[in-house]
């Protein structure tokens, strides 16, 4: 760690310790005293910033090399992007995932970020897309850096999409089930709408769907048309 005034090392370097692969990003929590790591071993950790020392993880779920990992305005939560497509997010209170993987991309995740409020998590991938997620919210009673606990997560998505999605080349939707319920124009496959995802950037436009909404989903179809 460096002096951004005098440029001089005012911590040895650490984190060897812990990881056992290269680390490839690092942020600083919002009250400057945690920093975070991600790293091609697939872990996440969290140091003590005034000494080095590991205070959580390291952190397991991710598949492949994390390249991107970044703090909640808040401080309560780790927001991490890999090289296996998903984006992942993990309490500081007790490195437990705050919720499931947000799985959509179709190439890898290389930055991840909240917006400032703390309500969505955007995310850049290999596939030439931005998508934008509703971030998930739990309660946090303390954390190691202090800060405020969040609000309970509210994300409902519709009935027939609890068990998951899934999309053919052909740009049909399927659930779990293999029930056919949209398609997706052809030019917008990339722009897979998982029901986490708020709004899906490419070079084809923007895709979003609602699934807050009513949602007329496989044999409920016919009522889009009706007045």
């Amino acid at each position: 760690m460096w002096s951004s005034q005098t440029l001089t090392l005012v911590l040895d370097p650490f984190g060897s310790q812990s990881h056992t692969g290269e680390i490839i990003s690092v942020v600083f929590s919002p009250d400057g005293r945690l920093v975070a790591s991600g790293s091609s071993d697939r872990t996440i950790c969290v140091f003590d910033s005034h000494t080095g020392h590991l205070v959580l993880g390291p952190l397991k779920g991710h598949t492949d090399l994390v390249r991107s990992v970044v703090f909640s305005p808040d401080g309560t939560h780790i927001l991490s992007g890999s090289d296996d497509r998903t984006v992942r997010v993990w309490r500081v209170k007790d490195g437990a995932p705050a919720c499931d993987p947000l799985v959509g991309h179709q190439g890898e995740v290389t930055s991840v970020g909240y917006s400032p409020d703390g309500a969505s998590i955007v995310s850049g991938s290999l596939d030439s897309t931005v998508r934008v997620w509703k971030a998930p919210r739990g309660h946090d009673e303390s954390s190691p850096s202090g800060s405020t606990p969040a609000p309970v997560d509210d994300r409902k998505p519709h009935e027939m999409i609890f068990n998951g999605l899934k999309m053919s080349d052909d740009g049909w939707v399927e659930n779990g089930n293999s029930q056919r319920l949209f398609c997706v124009p052809t030019d917008m496959v990339k722009l897979f709408p998982t029901p986490e995802t708020e709004h899906a950037i490419g070079s084809g436009g923007i895709l979003r769907v609602d699934y807050s909404a009513p949602v007329f989903l496989g044999d409920e179809w016919h009522r889009c048309y009706e007045d």
